[in-house]
């Protein structure tokens, strides 16, 4: 399996302004990470991305989107890779409903990957996608 040191990762989370993908964000920005952060909800994002420079973690790059729009993946993936070099971890938390598979990277961090209404498929396409299995 292939193992990501969390503190030199570069991961985009969607549905990051709430939830597990809240969490998620704080705590992986706690560890080092460089975030991408994206939701519908800008003024959430602006929030967080405040909150983690006071707590003396980098701040993210937020992008605001409703990837429940056809095109917005893909919107999310260019904006993201003009941004940031390459995406080690994507955490496709946006949408409704539970599918996917649990990766585990760094040390010992789950990540959910779950559906976003299809969308990912977008993602993927740009070279953006959930880690590999196998190792």
């Amino acid at each position: 399996m292939t193992k990501i040191d969390i503190s030199t990762a570069r991961v985009l989370i969607t549905g990051a302004s709430s939830g597990i993908g809240a969490a998620l964000a704080r705590s992986l920005a706690a560890q080092g990470a460089q975030l991408v952060l994206v939701a519908r909800r800008q003024h959430i994002l602006q929030a967080m991305a405040d909150e983690f420079v006071q707590q003396g973690w980098q701040r993210p790059i937020i992008i605001t989107a409703d990837l429940s729009i056809a095109g917005q993946a893909q919107m999310v993936a260019g904006q993201a890779l003009a941004q940031i070099v390459g995406i080690d971890i994507l955490v496709n938390n946006a949408g409704v409903g539970l599918v996917g598979a649990q990766h585990v990277v760094g040390d010992g961090i789950g990540v959910i990957v779950v559906g976003s209404h299809s969308r990912g498929q977008g993602m993927r396409a740009l070279g953006i996608g959930p880690l590999p299995l196998g190792g």
